[in-house]
């Protein structure tokens, strides 16, 4: 279990692939089981192992990933703890330090580093006091500001996308609100 900073809040995680690992994650945090955690990774080709990619997932990653958008796709078969109803949340995020764990990890199961209905915590040394239980926790190494708004959900799986969360992007970023503009092709 690891903390580390995100483009959006600071997030902790852990293998994707370990059920052990997930379920110590839900006890260290507080979780709902029922609630199901983000696939992260560094890479398109790890998160279509975990989702169905469809064309616009495909138009949305490259116009808004690495970034604030997580995206709940169909889900193919994937540990507890990621799927939600047959679904998975998949997210590259913006932030180097994150990427570079991701690289050396592979996909982490991940959520915001926080104990389950507290604010997300913002840095390393909020984790490392607030959540003890975990491993470690990385400091934003890159300089980068630490960000405050968690990312955006936008759920694929229906047949119009729905903004389940608004964080750092806006419906208006995403094009969710502009008359005869579908967002799945957008890409201006």
């Amino acid at each position: 279990m690891v903390g580390f900073p995100t483009d959006t809040v600071y997030g902790m995680g852990c293998r994707a692939g370990s059920l052990a690992a997930i379920q110590r994650l839900y006890e260290i945090k507080s979780r709902p089981s029922h609630q199901a955690l983000i696939l992260m990774s560094a890479s398109v080709a790890e998160v279509a192992l975990f989702a169905e990619w469809i064309p616009a997932a495909e138009a949305l990653s490259q116009r808004f990933w690495p970034g604030p958008l997580t995206l709940i796709l169909k889900a193919k078969v994937v540990g507890e703890g990621l799927r939600g109803r047959g679904t998975v949340g998949v997210r590259i995020p913006a932030n180097e330090t994150a990427l570079e764990l991701l690289r050396r990890s592979g996909p982490l199961a991940t959520t915001s580093a926080n104990r389950h209905g507290h604010h997300p915590l913002l840095d390393a040394a909020a984790a490392v006091r607030d959540l003890p239980d975990l491993s470690g926790a990385l400091a934003n190494g890159s300089g980068e500001r630490e960000a405050t708004a968690p990312s955006s959900i936008l759920d694929l799986t229906g047949e119009k996308p729905v903004l389940l969360r608004q964080g750092g992007l806006s419906a208006r970023e995403l094009g969710l609100d502009v008359p005869g503009v579908d967002p799945r092709i957008r890409r201006d």
